[in-house]
């Protein structure tokens, strides 16, 4: 084969019997259905190795009171970073691309197609062009019914899993996306080099917010001197089994630093007392500094985009602070339930609600007004970066007046 490299090494240590073992590392014959490239990953983990490498920091330490609380979580992320760093490998891996309906018969068919192309082109007949566009027509209407079973099998799957079937569907309708962003237009100027776009990039997302709010205008709110009145809702300490639970129902997704709340959870019996400890100074004052610190990834809003614009900025946050975060939510939705603090008419971020609860309710409401021959007029808002541009003091207001209503 004289269009492929070969490389052969011979490995005395590995042997079968008494033959040593020659490895072959071959270019040019790559699958053509699969992308290759080299990440960090996890490798050869093992649950026990983990916690040795923990037990060589003693966490007994961490549980000081002469240490600050930024000591405390600091000395605690390194510890893990460093015990999972001995598993993290610089590794070449092969993933699908996004045609897993693509098989062997396809690829048979595409074989055969090319073929009958080379004679058609070698020897210009009528009949090798009839067999050509035959082949072709064959192979591109199996494409298509191949694909067609292939979503249609995922949409049964997904059957009664409305965040799944809409994930499914974006698929279809978006296209393709870059799996890496190659060059983004920033303010007019197309950046290639990787920490200029980081830069670029970041810059672009904060000066943008601050771009929203200048927009807005001053509140008269904001003028106004803060009303201070007297809280009857204090975050609750919590124990090392709570918060074991909280990590056992979060998702299995690592941070940028690799640690997940699987790896928590087996490191739990010799790091758990020092989370505990953590997690409630944590809600008496603040999270720690460093667990402040998180990774933005731009993720695309439209197929092949080009422009700052058309990213959407998502947030990394480290494992332990999403933990905390936890907490701080379960408790805060616990005390709004039972004091009847929500509105009627909400849906989003609610326990047995979703947009199909708000649209029954808009539709129940046409309709009594359509019954009485009324018009309807319907205004649909779409607030621009909400999240980033809230009022601070206005929302901490109108908290302080929620809390003031338990009895």
């Amino acid at each position: 084969m004289s269009n492929v490299n070969l490389e052969a090494t011979v490995l005395t240590s590995d042997k079968v019997s008494d033959h040593s073992t020659i490895r072959i590392e071959v270019e040019g014959l790559l699958d053509r259905n699969r992308e290759y490239k080299t990440v960090r990953r996890i490798v050869g983990y093992s649950p026990e190795v983990f916690l040795d490498k923990l037990k060589e920091v003693n966490m007994s330490e961490l549980l000081n009171n002469d240490m600050s609380l930024n000591e405390k979580s600091k000395v605690l992320s390194e510890t893990i970073i460093g015990a999972i760093d001995h598993f993290a490998k610089e590794v070449r891996v092969t993933t699908r691309t996004e045609n897993k309906w693509y098989d062997e018969e396809l690829n048979q068919m595409r074989i055969k197609k090319d073929h009958a192309y080379a004679l058609a082109v070698l020897d210009s007949s009528h009949r090798n062009w009839v067999k050509y566009r035959t082949a072709r027509n064959q192979y591109l209407t199996s494409i298509r019914e191949k694909k067609r079973i292939y979503m249609e099998r995922k949409l049964t799957k997904a059957s009664g899993d409305a965040k799944q079937t809409w994930k499914i569907l974006k698929t279809l309708l978006s296209g393709k996306r870059k799996g890496e962003i190659s060059e983004v237009e920033i303010l007019g100027t197309t950046v290639t080099d990787k920490v200029e776009l980081a830069n670029g990039l970041n810059k672009f997302y904060v000066n943008s917010v601050l771009e929203i709010n200048r927009s807005i205008g001053p509140s008269e709110l904001l003028d106004e001197p803060m009303i201070q009145r007297q809280s009857t809702f204090d975050f609750m300490h919590v124990d090392a089994d709570y918060l074991k639970q909280c990590l056992m129902e979060m998702k299995n997704k690592s941070d940028t630093k690799m640690v997940s709340p699987k790896m928590l959870l087996d490191a739990w019996p010799i790091i758990g007392e020092t989370v505990k400890d953590i997690a409630n100074q944590s809600l008496d004052e603040s999270m720690p500094d460093d667990w402040k610190i998180t990774t933005v990834v731009p993720v695309p809003k439209t197929v092949r985009p080009k422009r700052a614009e058309e990213f959407r900025p998502v947030n990394m946050l480290p494992t332990l602070e999403k933990l905390v975060e936890t907490v701080v939510k379960n408790q805060l939705v616990e005390y709004i339930i039972e004091n009847d603090l929500l509105s009627w008419y909400q849906s989003g971020y609610r326990m047995h609600h979703s947009c199909e609860t708000a649209l029954n309710l808009v539709l129940a409401k046409w309709k009594e007004i359509g019954e009485k021959g009324e018009t309807i007029l319907a205004v649909f808002l779409d607030l621009k970066r909400a999240f980033e541009t809230i009022d601070r003091k206005r929302l901490l207001e109108k908290l302080r007046k929620l809390v003031a209503l338990k009895v």
